[in-house]
């Protein structure tokens, strides 16, 4: 199903890759599905690492990729998705300063993903933004989850918090822990896909190699340099990378990626009032072992 969103790729290992990271954080989040249909997913080396446009351009770097493992690879695909459904790209509007804007998601989106995605270590991959961190030097700290955007920015401009990039190439810290179900590949996988799935007893699914598609082509990302280190594009960006597409297909696109964040943004927040509904009914409100 997700094999379709990807659009361009190098090798079949990474379209494969790709499209199981995807497929798995949508089972764990059903909500981001019907978003994760419409993306549109290149390895291309226009930037360091990764990052999505209002369209739903997700660009991943191929070196990056490479050093990610699949846990790694589904927590980021997660984060992108995120940017999409809280509207990052909209609400940069609001604010003199979107790399702000950008950092302030990138706290929160993180720290709602790391029991999802990150259950062994609590850490954002890759050294992505962590909240945590800032305790000791933000007066009156909170958990990111209870801040709005607005507050985020306000206390990061405030207290002077600025860094300049999502993700890493160079993580600053230890890879996830390693188990046989999450190294398909990648940084902390300690071999190939390939290798990994011969071993037991599988295969990667065979596709024919192709060259590669000329660069004129609007689905081929070009070999611009994209200089801005965030992880969410700006039109212009976008366009720099695929400068064959047109201003009527970008806003079809994006307004399609509107309609499915919203609805996603809905179903999660009618999900997180279930959680705390069913949390509340189990926790008991008598005494011994009543429930209710």
């Amino acid at each position: 199903m997700y094999s379709d969103t990807i659009e361009f790729c190098e090798t079949p290992e990474q379209k494969f890759r790709l499209a199981s990271a995807l497929t798995s954080v949508c089972a764990t989040r059903p909500y981001l599905s019907g978003l994760a249909t419409l993306l549109k997913i290149y390895v291309s080396d226009a930037l360091e690492t990764a990052a999505i446009s209002a369209s739903g351009r997700l660009l991943f770097n191929s070196g990056f990729l490479q050093k990610l493992n699949q846990q790694e690879l589904e927590f980021i695909l997660a984060h992108e998705l995120m940017h999409l459904v809280l509207q990052t790209h909209e609400r940069n509007g609001n604010f003199a300063n979107r790399q702000l804007v950008n950092t302030a998601h990138d706290f929160i989106i993180n720290d709602d993903l790391l029991e999802d995605f990150a259950p062994e270590t609590h850490l954002p991959p890759a050294g992505g933004m962590h909240w945590p961190e800032f305790a000791l030097k933000i007066p009156n700290w909170r958990p990111a989850n209870q801040y709005s955007l607005e507050e985020m920015v306000t206390v990061l401009n405030r207290d002077n918090i600025h860094p300049n990039k999502s993700w890493k190439n160079n993580p600053g810290h230890p890879p996830f822990p390693q188990k046989s179900d999450r190294t398909l590949a990648g940084g902390g996988g300690g071999g190939s896909l390939g290798n990994l799935l011969k071993e037991a007893g599988l295969a990667v699914p065979e596709e024919p190699q192709q060259e590669t598609p000329p660069s004129q082509e609007s689905n081929t990302p070009t070999r611009t340099t994209i200089k801005y280190p965030m992880d969410v594009l700006s039109d212009e960006e976008e366009r720099s990378v695929f400068p064959d597409l047109t201003r009527e297909t970008v806003n079809s696109e994006k307004q399609e990626i509107h309609e499915a964040a919203l609805k996603s943004y809905s179903e999660a927040v009618l999900n997180d009032v279930i959680k705390k509904r069913e949390l509340n009914i189990l926790r008991g409100t008598e005494p011994g072992n009543e429930s209710c």
